[in-house]
């Protein structure tokens, strides 16, 4: 059966928070609560993203070996650990539509996404890619590379926390590649990104090295005040099959 989803907004706060440059100070970035099905994205508090980034640990990268993608749980096909038809990429496609959505069998999307990355929108649901925000890469030199197999699939696919994935212009997202913010930020909305970097690698408890610490300080002084959805800690049962 299809079905239409309600008009649910990402909130006015948070459009504006993406827009904001260094320097202006943006208001509280609230995750959508859209869902679709039985996966819900629903608010779960407030965090100050300037004492998160106090609290990271600071250690150097570790670059000794790469990062194996497929340990994410990239290389087995569609990973819909909920059952509803929906795959990672299309339940963040879902959750970050903006106005009417209709869903139809197998997943099928029809509406319109924005990119809080660069503002562009599409009605094309394949014309985005999915974006970890912390780069897996990245994941993996601050500290994943010493998870187990369950806690790597449920970071490269954790739909629970706002922030954790998001979809985003591909063009943008291949600029980006592996890089931190020390090296690469978005053309919009640079503090509230400097925000969720710093509250996704809170929920993973992942390391920043010394020259990521000195530039996400640096940013969010310029910023002011930079609310996020208080990570929390991650539930694994939930995010794997």
């Amino acid at each position: 059966m299809i079905r239409v989803l309600p008009v649910l907004l990402l909130g006015a706060l948070l459009l504006a928070g993406c827009g904001a440059e260094p320097g202006e100070p943006v208001g509280t970035a609230q995750p959508s609560e859209r869902s679709s099905g039985s996966t819900v994205f629903a608010p779960a508090g407030i965090a100050d993203a300037a004492t998160l980034l106090a609290a990271l640990r600071t250690a150097p990268e570790d670059r000794s070996q790469r990062y194996d993608r497929a340990a994410f749980g990239y290389g087995d096909g569609p990973f819909d650990p909920d059952g509803d038809g929906c795959w990672t990429r299309r339940e963040v496609l879902v959750r970050d539509a903006v106005g009417p959505l209709r869903v139809g069998r197998g997943c099928r999307l029809t509406g319109t996404w924005r990119s809080v990355y660069d503002g562009r929108t599409t009605t094309d649901p394949d014309a985005f890619s999915l974006d970890h925000l912390v780069p897996l890469a990245e994941a993996w030199r601050s500290g994943a590379d010493r998870w187990s197999r369950d806690r790597l699939v449920a970071y490269g696919n954790d739909v629970g926390y706002r922030w954790s994935l998001v979809a985003i212009t591909a063009s943008v997202n291949e600029d980006k590649g592996d890089r931190d913010p020390a090296t690469w930020l978005p053309p919009q909305g640079r503090c509230t990104y400097a925000g969720a970097w710093v509250a996704v690698k809170t929920r993973w408890r992942l390391a920043v090295d010394p020259r990521e610490r000195a530039a996400l300080t640096a940013l969010l002084r310029r910023c002011g005040p930079v609310r996020v959805a208080a990570p929390g800690a991650p539930d694994l049962a939930a995010l794997l099959p």
